[in-house]
């Protein structure tokens, strides 16, 4: 068999709490689309990106969980963009390969997005919503230390998140092979 199955096992759906989260894009980056496969557009009619990352924190129950982040494509939207590339070490990579005062909704910046970003990772704060799935509010560096009082939901959490905070020494991974 291509699985074998654990005794005593919990699976399903594993809330990411609020806090702070080491995070990696993953592929997938996309318009948000209806069930008929067209772009779902929102009221004024701007259509809506979708970001995937992947929580990457081994010694929590909820490594690998997915978070979605839903960016509308407007001017949050680009300011959206930019501090993601920001904290995930990629801005002044796109903004020499695509010099000047452009959009990130331009075809040929999110095809680079679609291919430099998975694999990248930075921290991300997150808020659960009522449905008790994490929202990002927002974007940090992957040495970002957050003070001891907010690293996690509360401050049983906060000691053991701020000792693990530290960001791997090595070198992202994604992003580096640009022509």
């Amino acid at each position: 068999m291509k699985a074998k199955g654990e005794k005593n096992v919990e699976t399903g759906f594993k809330a990411v709490p609020d806090g702070y989260h080491m995070v990696e894009f993953q592929e997938g980056i996309d318009l948000f689309k209806d069930e008929s496969g067209s772009p779902k557009q929102t009221d004024k009619g701007e259509n809506q990106w979708i970001f995937k990352v992947t929580v990457n924190e081994p010694d929590e129950d909820y490594n690998g969980s997915q978070i979605q982040k839903y960016i509308v494509e407007n001017d949050g939207g680009e300011k959206q963009i930019a501090h993601i590339l920001a904290n995930a070490g990629l801005e002044d990579k796109f903004n020499e390969k695509f010099p000047g005062d452009r959009s990130y909704f331009e075809p040929a910046i999110m095809a680079a997005l679609k291919t430099k970003l998975p694999g990248t990772s930075c921290k991300v704060k997150t808020v659960q919503n009522k449905k008790g799935f994490a929202n990002i509010v927002g974007w940090y560096e992957r040495s970002y230390k957050p003070e001891k009082e907010e690293a996690k939901g509360d401050k049983k959490d906060a000691k053991k998140s701020t000792a693990k905070g530290e960001a791997p020494a090595e070198k992202a991974k994604g992003g580096d092979d640009w022509d």
